[in-house]
């Protein structure tokens, strides 16, 4: 875990908000709360004078440049869209990169119809972002494979049908995509939905984000919510039934591929839910599990 005492002092700012800053530096007795944290980073909820934040730490083997985190959340919510707010971002006594945010509420636990057809929006949202108006420095385009599927080609019987799927797809990168849209990136205060966690966001295809996100939904929060999520999507958009199942394809590669190298969350039916969807989607087969 990582060590919050006196957290804020050992905190060089490089971009910030003052007032805020201040307001923090001056609290002798603000009092820390470890968040749930991701493979990338250590988060921490900080209370001071009545007002919530969220302080993220990479502290761990993930590098990214957060400067382009914090200058795209600030572009983000300019703009209106339902992101946390950015007060500062800098590096700790140890060279760990960290990201002041607002705190916008904890994940979201329960769905009705209502927050499908809302989480829905927002990443609709996020798809119709202006990206023309942004500097190439804060919106970055990556190369898909390398990105999305690191060593892929160490498994070859993913790495082949990958390859086969992608000279199909006709990939766009000309949208802002947040690249890991799921609940557990969405929270929730007073009804207000926020999307955190904009570490992999960059230009990409939007259809790749939707169907990452409606797998997600289908293996751990059910088929039928996940149909309520993927008919609000289809009414909202131009995509097709076709173009969505191979681009679910290519989402379950990639859900497969996270199973090999690391760890995904596992239930008692996951891997029963995963099967049900390979050997429906005409792309896959359930061998890809075994």
């Amino acid at each position: 875990m990582y060590p919050v005492n006196h957290l804020l002092e050992r905190i060089t700012w490089s971009d910030y908000d003052k007032d805020i800053i201040a307001l923090l530096v001056q609290d002798n007795y603000p009092q820390y709360s470890p968040l749930t944290s991701g493979l990338e980073a250590e988060v921490v909820k900080i209370t001071s004078n009545d007002l919530c934040f969220v302080l993220k730490v990479w502290s761990k083997e993930s590098r990214p440049d957060v400067s382009i985190q914090f200058n795209l959340l600030d572009r983000l919510n300019r703009q209106g869209i339902s992101v946390s707010k950015p007060y500062g971002v800098g590096v700790d006594d140890n060279k760990n990169q960290v990201l002041l945010t607002s705190f916008d509420g904890p994940s979201i636990t329960k769905l009705d119809k209502k927050k499908l057809h809302e989480l829905v929006r927002i990443l609709l949202q996020v798809h119709e972002f202006p990206v023309k108006e942004i500097d190439t420095e804060i919106v970055k385009q990556y190369d898909f494979v390398d990105y999305f599927y690191s060593r892929a080609e160490e498994h070859l019987d993913i790495y082949e049908r990958l390859i086969e799927l992608i000279s199909k797809a006709n990939l766009t990168y000309n949208h802002l995509i947040h690249g890991d849209f799921h609940l557990a990136n969405v929270v929730e205060s007073d009804g207000k939905l926020s999307i955190i966690d904009w570490t992999n966001g960059q230009l990409g295809d939007p259809r790749f984000d939707i169907a990452w996100s409606l797998l997600i939904m289908k293996i751990y929060f059910g088929e039928r919510k996940a149909g309520v999520y993927y008919k609000e999507f289809l009414l909202r958009s131009n995509y097709s039934d076709s173009e969505m199942e191979l681009f679910e394809a290519l989402a379950c590669l990639r859900w497969i591929l996270l199973k090999r190298r690391f760890t995904v969350p596992m239930y008692k039916n996951t891997i029963f839910v995963v099967q049900g969807i390979l050997i429906r989607n005409r792309y896959l087969s359930e061998k890809l599990l075994t």
